[in-house]
């Protein structure tokens, strides 16, 4: 009961703090709807902040199955594989970003998620998979930060398994990649 009042009161805290008027999928004519939606994506993100992380992918799954259509089913979905990650549940966290690649093509946030994909395959120890994702990255983003991000994984990567042969194959696959990039 406690732990139920001290949530609501720190949603209220929380919503109090930010206003309702963020920007937050505006459906124009749809007032009430609206405010649902934003106090459903704030109070998933304050159990996100406060770290009740199973809370939090509830609410940020209610928001999905209702207002998903919106502007910020992306960074919904996004909040959600994070919540996985820091729960250490890997597998469901790259299927959540996978869902992202999937459902959000055009995202601005697409070049996170490969990262943090690549990121989660490092923590599963495929090393394989974890560079190829970063490859993915150097390829689509090469003149961004997240290009550069996944350029210094991947010769991070690269450094620390440098005396097997797909190491020695990979190196040489990027660096032709580079290249090539460098000449566009």
């Amino acid at each position: 009961m406690i732990k139920r009042l001290f949530y609501l009161l720190l949603t209220t805290y929380y919503l109090f703090l930010l206003g309702c008027g963020q920007k937050l999928g505006i459906r124009k004519d749809a007032y009430q709807e609206n405010q649902r939606a934003l106090f459903i994506f704030n109070r998933a993100e304050a159990f996100r902040k406060n770290g009740d992380y199973e809370s939090a992918i509830v609410e940020f799954r209610n928001y999905l199955d209702e207002y998903g259509d919106i502007y910020y089913g992306d960074e919904a979905l996004f909040k959600i594989a994070n919540c996985f990650e820091e729960l250490g549940q890997i597998e469901q966290a790259i299927l959540s970003y996978s869902t992202i690649l999937k459902r959000y093509k055009h995202s601005a946030i697409i070049p996170e998620v490969l990262f943090r994909i690549g990121d989660c395959y490092k923590r599963q120890g495929e090393w394989k998979e974890s560079i190829k994702t970063y490859l993915e990255i150097i390829k689509r983003y090469y003149w961004t930060e997240w290009g550069e991000k996944g350029k210094e994984e991947t010769d991070r990567l690269l450094e620390e398994h440098k005396k097997s042969k797909w190491a020695d194959k990979m190196k040489k696959r990027i660096e032709k990649l580079v290249e090539r990039m460098e000449k566009k």
